[in-house]
């Protein structure tokens, strides 16, 4: 009995324990579509490894072995860019997730408070019955918004759960740096390096024809699909080139997105720090104090949104 009770008190305090960005991406490699890339990865080196003894192997047999080990290792390499994307997303989506639920919080209080005074100032007479049950639709909107703001982080909660093994994730540090260039995205992409293959093997099988045994025929039509195959290649890199370059000028757009929003928050915070002495002066009303409150949890939503943009984006183009 007591065996459980330990064990049960260590798995409630795994799962509250909570996890930073950088302790997340280390499980990457553990999520199925790695597991699996690794297990294609990890057959292809014995194939090729069996190739490799085999004195009797051909130059052709090695060279498809060889680029066998070449694209799984790829593969495997974009199916962890693609686990720490999904990763990535889920801890942004939990982090912009509990900022929801205490902006909900917050602007249900405000609403509350809004509403009472309603209620006061109609029995004074200064106020309407228009005000009143305008105010109890603010009411009811916020509570609406604060249900369904939890149950948003009840969902993000559980999906972060499944990819880590944890309910809790740690505010987010610095962000990444954009990548340089596109050169060495585009160099391990597997789709390019697939096509390259096999303009590698068409090659190779070209070398091994000559008119005095091969039609010319067979020979023509080699030559031709290797010119098809070429500009395919040449087409899909052009694209890809491109796209990779709009993900990294995004990047740069979404990082200036990011400094507007830190300036955003400082001046909401400084509006804060100022309406709290006011309010401990007796110069602002707890209303006008929980008004200043709920613009600085805005602010401060909006400067983790544009952060989580620019993460979510900088691993979206890793995992391309």
């Amino acid at each position: 009995m007591k065996n459980w009770l330990a064990l049960t008190l260590f798995l409630s305090l795994a799962l509250a324990q909570g996890l930073t960005l950088e302790e997340a991406l280390k499980k990457a490699s553990g999520l199925n579509p790695v597991q699996a890339a690794l297990l294609d990865e990890e057959n292809k080196k014995k194939e090729l490894e069996r190739t490799l003894a085999d004195p009797l192997r051909t130059g052709l047999g090695e060279l498809q072995a060889r680029q066998a080990y070449a694209l799984a290792q790829a593969r495997r390499e974009r199916a962890l860019k693609q686990a720490e994307r999904d990763l990535v997303n889920a801890y942004a989506n939990l982090l912009e997730a509990e900022l929801q639920v205490r902006l909900a919080q917050k602007a249900l209080l405000l609403s509350q408070k809004a509403e009472r005074a309603a209620e006061i100032r109609l029995k004074g007479g200064g106020a309407s019955p228009l005000d009143l049950e305008k105010a109890r639709k603010d009411r009811l909107e916020a509570e609406k918004n604060l249900r369904l703001a939890e149950a948003g982080l009840w969902a993000a909660r559980k999906n972060w759960q499944s990819l880590t093994g944890s309910e809790e994730a740690l505010p987010l540090g610095d962000l990444p740096p954009p990548p340089e260039d596109v050169e060495g995205l585009l160099a391990r992409n597997p789709d390019l390096l697939s096509l390259r293959q096999s303009l590698e093997l068409l090659d190779f099988q070209l070398g091994l024809l000559d008119e005095s045994f091969a039609p010319r025929r067979d020979i023509e039509n080699l030559k031709d699909q290797k010119a098809a195959l070429a500009k395919n290649l040449a087409e899909a890199e052009r694209g890809l080139r491109l796209g990779l370059e709009s993900g990294l000028e995004r990047l740069k757009a979404l990082l200036q997105g990011v400094a507007a929003a830190e300036a955003a928050q400082k001046a909401a915070q400084a509006q804060l720090e100022a309406d709290a002495k006011r309010f401990k002066a007796g110069l602002l009303s707890e209303i006008g104090l929980l008004q200043s409150e709920l613009a600085a949890l805005q602010a401060e939503l909006g400067l983790l949104q544009a952060r989580t943009a620019y993460l979510k984006a900088y691993y979206e183009l890793l995992a391309r």
